[in-house]
């Protein structure tokens, strides 16, 4: 199983790369539509926090095809990403793009307004999410 292989080394990683707020600029992409290809969400693990009543971890395996385009979307909570596979190019409001591929880490800040895609027409990118956020709020919220 994915969990039992990635989630010790992702722990590693998480806990040992320094994070900083990343926030960077909505550049104009294509807008998703009926033939825009689809990521996969697949939740691997929800687990309530002891000691931190009403919040959970969610990890996520998240898996998008060549050419796909995610909607602009915020998340409540926090959000810390390691690349299996391929590479995602993130657009988030006000700043500039960032690209990044297999064997890196990312962070994004609770409620950041962002986009992201697949960075390649031609490969999947695969990436496992931790997401740490209150038990009652949503994965991600879509923005118009």
């Amino acid at each position: 199983m994915i969990a039992s292989k990635v989630l010790p080394i992702l722990m590693l990683s998480v806990a040992s790369t320094p994070f900083g707020v990343i926030s960077l600029h909505a550049e104009e992409k294509p807008e998703q539509t009926a033939e825009t290809p689809k990521a996969k969400s697949t939740l691997l693990l929800e687990q309530k926090l002891e000691g931190l009543p009403g919040y959970v971890v969610q990890v996520v395996l998240v898996e998008g095809p060549p050419g796909w385009v995610g909607g602009k979307h915020y998340h409540p909570g926090h959000i810390f990403g390691y690349i299996l596979e391929g590479s995602y190019e993130f657009n988030f409001d006000n700043m500039k793009s960032r690209t990044v591929g297999p064997g890196e880490v990312f962070y994004e800040t609770p409620n950041s307004v962002m986009r992201s895609r697949n960075g390649s027409d031609t490969e999947w990118v695969r990436d496992v999410v931790f997401h740490l956020k209150r038990e009652e709020d949503p994965a991600a919220v879509s923005v118009d």
